[in-house]
């Protein structure tokens, strides 16, 4: 088999790819974020200035929710590459460490290799909650949040997977 189309800009590694629509988004360790239209058969580029763990795209897809090595995962404005909100507070230097959005986009949900899950209000950008020694004080690496129910999962650096229930 071939591939239908090879997209090859990125530099570095292709950390993250998001596909909605006619839209694919990447994130990079070469610290770009790419948008791929694939209708209109062109390419947006923003330099976020650090290598990139974590590419989510908004239910309403005006924004990008982009996780990097320096700590810290900011919401990027998909039409002008304008930062939105950033969101602190986790310790991301060394591995992939992957964010999502959850509770209808109102919500930052990240892990930690401090062990930590962390929840940020979306438009506030503070710590709304956080979740110690969820996998046992290792590194927290990925979540995923259930679109249907209240409920999101973790995964981390011991093995295991958690499912959480959000609270009302």
């Amino acid at each position: 088999m071939k591939p239908v189309q090879v997209l090859e800009e990125a530099k570095d590694s292709v950390s993250s790819l998001h596909v909605v629509g006619h839209e694919i988004v990447t994130g990079s360790v070469d610290e770009r974020m790419r948008i791929y239209d694939l209708r209109m058969g062109m390419v947006f580029v923003d330099v976020i200035g650090h290598p990139i763990t974590s590419t989510t795209q908004t239910r309403d897809a005006n924004a990008v929710l982009v996780s990097t090595l320096d700590s810290t995962i900011r919401l990027m404005d998909k039409g002008n590459g304008r930062l939105l909100q950033s969101y602190n507070g986790h310790t991301n230097k060394d591995y992939r460490i992957r964010s999502m959005l959850g509770m209808a986009d109102s919500v930052v949900i990240s892990g930690s290799e401090d062990g930590k899950l962390y929840a940020w209000d979306l438009l506030e950008g503070k710590v709304v909650s956080t979740i110690d020694e969820a996998h046992g004080g290792k590194v927290a690496s990925a979540v995923a949040v259930n679109g249907v129910k209240r409920e999101w999962a973790s995964a981390g650096a011991d093995g295991t997977v958690c499912v959480w229930s959000m609270p009302d």
